[in-house]
């Protein structure tokens, strides 16, 4: 459970008190809430809990599915480490890779550091670059947790596609 859930959970008068007041206005429901959430009665009070719970999982859920797909955008915004001629290539042809084929790899938020993107996403060698691209939406899977190999940890998030792949670069770091 992520720590503010947790507070939301258990301190939830101070957290709906915490909400101001002109969005508790606006739903009958949230005025609902806040009565049950403050009653002296412990089976209101467990109920109103229980549904705040529920709400904002869903909402955490939803809010971090929805950043992932980019609803409505045509274009998103990736990361990638790579070599300095594969930013070069990716800049002389448009596409990702330079239009190499196989799996393209890119990741939401790329590490500061090389060395730590080669651990995180057990990479081969410590890349030379790190690149924010812009690419099509939809183009890519939803991230997954790299597993570890060529003796690195892994455990950071990679999404992955194949084919050419247009990729605008945004900056290099």
């Amino acid at each position: 459970m992520e720590r503010g859930l947790f507070h939301m959970v258990r301190h939830p008068v101070g957290t709906i008190k915490g909400i101001p007041a002109g969005i508790l206005a606006i739903p009958d429901a949230a005025k609902q809430m806040y009565r049950d959430l403050t009653s002296s009665d412990p089976y209101t009070f467990g109920n109103a809990v229980g549904k705040l719970t529920a709400q904002i999982e869903i909402a955490l859920a939803t809010s971090k599915v929805a950043g992932k797909l980019k609803v409505g955008n045509k274009t998103e915004i990736v990361q990638r480490y790579m070599s300095r001629a594969e930013l070069k290539a990716t800049a002389k042809t448009g596409l990702l890779r330079g239009g190499r084929k196989g799996v393209h790899y890119v990741t939401d938020a790329a590490n500061k550091t090389a060395k730590r993107a080669r651990q995180r996403l057990s990479l081969s060698g410590t890349p030379e670059i790190r690149v924010k691209l812009e690419v099509p939406a939809g183009k890519f899977s939803l991230p997954s947790k790299v597993q570890p190999k060529f003796s690195m940890p892994g455990g950071g998030l990679e999404r992955t596609a194949t084919g050419n792949i247009p990729a605008k670069i945004i900056g290099a770091y």
